[in-house]
């Protein structure tokens, strides 16, 4: 078994739900030997991926994470920009 966690703290809770929604669709559709489970408590998003079995399957893993770190960026660029557009 191979397993990452991505811990993200913020102080705004509501972005670090809006986060962990908008991630959700990609990780519920994963191939059989790999979970990917979210949650927030507290300020922080947690963020959890096992991949059962393969441990040869360290690129996988790697590659998920990036596609993750990459999607929380671009929503969290999103959101701020359109923060600031609604205060402009």
């Amino acid at each position: 078994m191979i397993k990452a966690v991505i811990q993200y703290t913020l102080d705004n809770i509501k972005l670090l739900n809006t986060l962990n929604k908008a991630l959700k669709p990609d990780n519920e559709k994963t191939p059989p030997y790999m979970s990917i489970n979210s949650k927030v408590h507290d300020n922080m998003l947690s963020i959890s991926i096992i991949i059962e079995g393969y441990e040869e399957k360290i690129g996988t893993l790697l590659n998920t994470l990036d596609e993750i770190l990459a999607l929380m960026k671009s929503i969290e660029k999103s959101i701020s920009e359109v923060m600031r557009e609604k205060y402009i």
